[in-house]
């Protein structure tokens, strides 16, 4: 018989346990709350329990109702850029302005298996810092291992994040998994514990390196 594996719901109880874990260990980023939850909800189980501000993943980046009631709650934003295009970005970029919200801006391919270094399109960070002078980062779902350029190359995690860095990222957003084996959608690309700790210390060279 077949075993049917079932996944657990996100609820209150949930949601206060990773904000108290990511307290504990000082992991601020991790306390950003999913602006996607339903608006009540959001206010209910996010905005209630202290989360440090709020993440607008690539599919909502479009959705300015959803972005101005977010805005209004007061707290720093992140809006992810993948599958839009610049006249959808300046639109919200102009509604977040008018709220008056501080927001930092993540550029994301949203491409989730097999992304080449070709479509990594870094050089975008560069054009948005000079667009809209906010902070920008990468949302980055390349894994922590070596990808393939058109020449058959191969291009390491560290020489990307390099790459980012030296394009003027101000922050990485990365995947988090304890396991990268899990039969899941994005485990695969994520980051484990020990991904997380080489990142930083790229990331501090890259830095140290400008």
């Amino acid at each position: 018989m077949k075993k049917t594996k079932t996944r657990t719901k996100p609820n209150g109880r949930n949601i206060i346990h990773i904000i108290d874990v990511t307290n504990r260990d000082g992991v601020q980023t991790s306390r950003l709350g999913l602006a996607k939850l339903e608006k009540t909800m959001m206010n209910l189980y996010l905005n209630e329990m202290g989360v440090y501000g709020f993440k607008i993943g690539s599919g909502e980046t479009e959705d300015l109702p959803m972005i101005e009631e977010v805005a209004k709650l007061g707290k720093p934003m992140i809006v992810s850029t993948g599958m839009t295009d610049i006249t959808e970005v300046d639109l919200t970029v102009s509604a977040l302005r008018e709220a008056r919200t501080a927001f930092a801006i993540a550029h994301c391919m949203s491409i989730y298996a097999g992304q080449k270094a070709d479509k990594l399109n870094y050089g975008t960070m560069s054009m948005m810092k000079e667009r809209y002078k906010v902070p920008i980062g990468s949302s980055d779902h390349t894994p922590p291992d070596n990808i393939e350029a058109v020449n058959g190359e191969k291009v390491s995690h560290e020489a990307r994040i390099w790459a980012a860095v030296h394009r003027g990222a101000n922050f990485i957003e990365k995947h988090f998994t304890l396991d990268r084996n899990q039969a899941d959608a994005d485990s695969c690309f994520s980051l484990n514990p020990q991904d997380l700790k080489t990142l930083i210390k790229t990331v501090e060279a890259a830095e140290e390196a400008m």
